[in-house]
């Protein structure tokens, strides 16, 4: 009766442990197939991230020992280092002049405070070997365009068309950068009423988490008509 017991209890934890690796491969697939992982894989410590140690054998990194891996709840694009370090969080890849091409070596990515969801982020650029050129110490970053890229603190980005791949940047601070990184110039962003021609012929609205900016004398460029 004894040995009976031991056997079931035996082949109970076998299933489970087999259901635990059917759940881990699911969950935190082999990082090279482009399949989302969860945020479940993760563990927290402060303001870092870490990959759980029984997952890391699924990080499969490139030549320059990292690998990008997309979260799914939430959406997130980052990079892991080979002992499972998260290197580079919420890295931006959406838009068109985004990772994996922009029109230099330099991408987006913005810092994020996982246990303070009201923390403002910051955000900043890394190069194709993941890294850090820019730091990410400002509230909004754009992506480089004709040679440059324009950043700010204490401002407000809006969209000035429908999928918000233009926009800009009022209030505050604006920074520049040339495509090494290196700061150009810095100046006072322009002011919301003086943006439109007329200071009060302009609308805002909010749609998807980005604010949307209209001038009412401009007819051609309507973020508020979606075709």
């Amino acid at each position: 009766m004894r040995l009976f017991c031991l056997k079931a209890c035996l082949g109970a934890i076998l299933y489970i442990g087999h259901c635990e690796a059917l759940i881990s491969d699911e969950l935190c697939p082999n990082a090279d197939i482009n399949l989302h992982w969860s945020s479940q894989c993760f563990n927290v410590k402060g303001k870092n991230r870490e990959v759980k140690r029984k997952y890391r054998k699924n990080i499969i990194t490139g030549s320059q020992g990292v690998v990008t891996v997309l979260i799914s709840d939430p959406l997130e694009l980052v990079a892991i280092n080979r002992s499972g370090r998260v290197t580079i969080s919420s890295i931006d890849f959406s838009g068109d002049f985004d990772y994996p091409d922009p029109e230099t070596e330099l991408y987006r990515f913005s810092t994020i405070s996982i246990k303070d969801k009201n923390h403002k982020s910051k955000c900043g650029y890394f190069d194709k070997n993941f890294n850090i050129k820019i730091k990410a110490i400002y509230d909004h970053c754009q992506p480089f365009k004709g040679g440059y890229a324009l950043t700010c603190n204490n401002c407000e980005k809006y969209c000035t068309e429908t999928e918000c791949q233009n926009s800009i940047i009022v209030g505050g601070m604006s920074y520049t950068f040339d495509k090494n990184g290196k700061p150009i110039e810095s100046f006072r962003s322009i002011e919301l009423e003086k943006y439109c021609t007329n200071s009060s012929a302009y609308e805002v609205m909010i749609r998807g988490g980005n604010k949307f900016l209209k001038c009412r004398n401009d007819e051609k460029n309507n973020p508020f008509i979606v075709n």
